[in-house]
């Protein structure tokens, strides 16, 4: 068994905003345990321990999904937390522009993952990029005050391909190996 998802791979500038945010907001790391921007992507599916022998079944799952797809935009250009700013768990850079593409795709792949028999994801789709995840709860409101305060200019890049991931949890922190890529 392999632990999977099925993402979007972001732009090098959108990686280069999270280095920039990791050092502009002094005291970030002490209070939130941040993704490596090289580790940075926008979750379509995540699956779990899955077996070597769904593989093929997933990736045409994937094909399927992206079918009369095309490459398309997406515009990242504000900052925000789950579940809310008084409760954060997920600090992250939102979505304004591709929303309803990387919606249809990950609805798709939800329904469809399903019947290999994969649980079902209950919550509706949320696209964001995961920045950090706070662990100390007690001495992040000021920081993530100053996360939400951040301010960019926009973001544009394409979405020009899917990739089905393979996540290794260490110590250090996860990481993640492509299984398989499939253009759009």
């Amino acid at each position: 068994m392999k632990r999977t998802f099925i993402a979007a791979p972001i732009s090098d500038e959108v990686r280069e905003l999270i280095r920039r945010i990791r050092l502009e907001i002094h005291g970030l790391e002490n209070v939130v345990r941040l993704v490596k921007p090289e580790f940075a992507h926008i979750t379509l599916k995540f699956i779990g321990d899955t077996s070597e022998n769904d593989f093929e079944s997933i990736v045409e799952t994937i094909k399927r999904s992206l079918k009369n797809v095309s490459p398309f935009e997406v515009i990242i250009e504000n900052t925000g937390v789950f579940p809310t700013p008084a409760n954060p768990r997920v600090l992250w850079l939102g979505i304004s522009e591709g929303i309803s593409q990387l919606e249809k795709i990950s609805n798709f792949l939800n329904r469809e993952i399903s019947k290999i028999g994969y649980p079902k994801e209950k919550r509706s789709f949320k696209g964001h990029i995961t920045v950090g995840r706070v662990k100390n709860k007690h001495s992040s409101f000021s920081v993530v005050k100053k996360f939400l305060n951040f301010s960019y200019d926009p973001i544009s890049f394409f979405v020009e391909k899917i990739i089905f991931y393979e996540s290794v949890l260490r110590p250090d922190g996860a990481k993640y190996y492509p299984i398989y890529e499939i253009k759009i």
